[in-house]
Formats: structure tokens, C-alpha cells, sequence
């Protein structure tokens, strides 16, 4: 999961953000509004992204943004430590920024890294079905993401998310699940195949587009 590279970069960064923090007062004008404006809009792109179900085609365009998401956050918390009492809000922006390092936020920083989603088959018009793997950080457990995305012909390079289900190895053949498109359209088939020598472990639902 790369993740000694990705504490190293996430270090990296955040030194960079408490050398900018330090000489703040120093920093031009200009410069001051340009990284206050960029940090208001990474932590409010990533939401926005999830919200309406809108994303890239690519796994690394959508691993730098989240990495913009988070590296806002940092440092609209950081900028946060010049108000006064600074001893009061520096204990409040380190308990802000605690959860950073909590595996559901901190995992997804990988993706940059990791090349985990096999090529999207194409089901329907416009419609693309793409199975991602996933391990947790223990390896305890893994499975794969199976979803469905929209792709607009005007603009290939946007996906939107319309359907998509989860699927761990000790259910069934997570590696293989696939999708079906149903006659009307409206609907497809999610087909997760058995595990050899278990019949009865195949899952497959209709489930509507949205």
C-alpha cells in the first residue's frame, strides 16, 4: 500500500506548511490571499466531488486532489494557530488534526500511489463498470469495489458514479465480480462468481442506476 512512501510525502508536506506557517508574516500580501484562496477551495472541491458523484478517469488526478482536500485542511488549521490566545487554538488545531493520521482519512493519500482499478469495461452506452482491489492496512481482510460510472461522450475525461457494491474475498471470487446491464437501461446486474468448491457463495443482485 506504499504506505512508508506516503508518510514520508505527508511529512515532507507538512514541514513545508510549518516553514510557510513560521514566516507568514513575511509572506507578500498577494501570496498570503493566493494560498488562503487555494486552501479554501481544496476543502471544498473534494466534498463537492463526493456530493454530486462527479470525478476524473484518473487515479492519479483523483489521488491529487484528495491530497489537496487534506493539505488544505492542514493549513487553514495551521493559519488557524495566528489567532490569539495562540496557546488555546495551537492545542485546538493539533486535536483538529489528530484525525488525520486515522486510517480512514489517511488511507486514501495511497491511491496516488497505488494502481489498484483493472481497465473499465465498457457495458452500455456510456456506461463503464471498473473493479478496484482493496486491502486493509493489517491485511487481515480484502475484497474488490465494483462499480458503475457514467462517462460523458462531450468529455471522456469526467466520470460519474451511478452505481457500485463491495465485495470481500471470504464472500465470494471478489476478484472477478462483473457487471450486466439490463435490457431497460435503467437497471444492471451485480455478479460477484463463487468461491471454488462453494457454490452456495455466488452473489448477484439487480440494483437500479441512480
Amino acid at each position: 500500500m506504499h504506505l512508508p512512501l506516503t508518510f514520508a510525502l505527508f511529512g515532507a508536506l507538512t514541514s513545508v506548511l510549518l516553514l510557510l506557517r513560521l514566516g507568514w508574516v513575511r509572506l507578500p500580501h498577494g501570496l498570503q490571499r493566493g494560498l488562503v484562496l487555494a486552501a479554501v477551495g481544496g476543502l471544498l472541491f473534494t466534498p463537492l466531488c463526493v456530493r454530486t458523484g462527479w470525478s476524473s478517469t484518473s487515479d492519479a488526478l483523483n489521488g491529487l486532489v484528495y491530497w489537496w482536500f487534506l493539505a488544505s485542511y492542514e493549513w487553514l488549521l495551521l493559519l488557524f494557530t495566528i489567532l490569539r490566545p495562540r496557546w488555546l487554538t495551537g492545542l485546538l488545531a493539533f486535536a483538529l488534526m489528530v484525525p488525520i493520521l486515522s486510517a480512514s482519512a489517511f488511507l486514501p493519500l495511497t491511491s496516488l500511489f497505488d494502481r489498484r482499478a483493472a481497465a473499465p469495461v465498457q457495458i452500455g452506452r456510456n456506461l463503464y463498470s471498473q473493479l478496484t482491489t482493496f486491502t486493509n492496512a493489517a491485511g487481515s481482510y480484502s475484497g474488490s469495489d465494483l462499480e458503475i460510472f457514467y462517462r460523458p461522450r462531450w468529455f471522456p475525461v469526467l466520470q460519474r458514479r451511478r452505481q457500485g457494491a463491495r465485495y470481500y474475498n471470504t464472500q465470494c471470487d471478489a476478484r472477478v465480480a462483473y457487471a450486466v446491464l439490463q435490457a431497460d437501461g435503467q437497471h444492471v446486474q451485480m455478479n460477484c462468481p463463487a468461491v471454488a468448491g462453494e457454490p452456495e457463495s455466488a452473489q448477484s443482485l439487480v440494483v437500479t442506476l441512480y
